[in-house]
This record gives structure tokens, sequence and C-alpha cells, in this order.
């Protein structure tokens, strides 16, 4: 069972917080982060450690903003620019 994102608010009132939600051992967990680049890495170094298995991301409003083939390419997109970013 997934608890719903701590709200954290803005200077406009507005929530911060992406979650990556994944499952690790059968059950539903997620971590929270201040942004979708933060909750795209968390995904990827889930899967890269055999930590956790990704699901999907929710935006600061509590819906899903990344599932499916569209967090695949997102994490692949990630694990490119941090990858030009390590080479000489």
């Amino acid at each position: 069972m997934t608890r719903p994102p701590t709200k954290v608010i803005d200077q406009d009132g507005k929530s911060v917080i992406w979650a990556a939600v994944y499952m690790r051992y059968g059950v539903q967990g997620q971590e929270e982060y201040a942004s979708l680049d933060e909750a795209v890495a968390c995904q990827v170094f889930g899967r890269d450690y055999n930590a956790h298995a990704p699901m999907h991301i929710l935006g600061p409003d509590g819906a899903v903003v990344l599932d499916g083939e569209e967090l695949e390419e997102a994490m692949r997109k990630w694990r490119e620019d941090e990858q030009r970013e390590i080479e000489p």
C-alpha cells in the first residue's frame, strides 16, 4: 500500500514533491524527491542495483506522470545524459 507523498509547499502554495513508486520484495514503496530528474534517477539506480522494480512516477498533484514505455525512455535518457557528463 502506497502512502501519499508528503506535501512540501512552494511560495505559490503548490506541492513540489515528485514520488518514485516501485516494487521491492512484493511490497509497493516510494521515495520522494524535489524534482522529476531526481525521481527518474531513483528508478535508474533502483533497477541498476537490483534494489527495486520501477513502477511509475507521481507528479506534485499525485497523478502518474511517467510509467510504462515513457518511464523506460526517461530512464534511458537520464542514463545517456549522465554518461556524457562522466566521459572526458
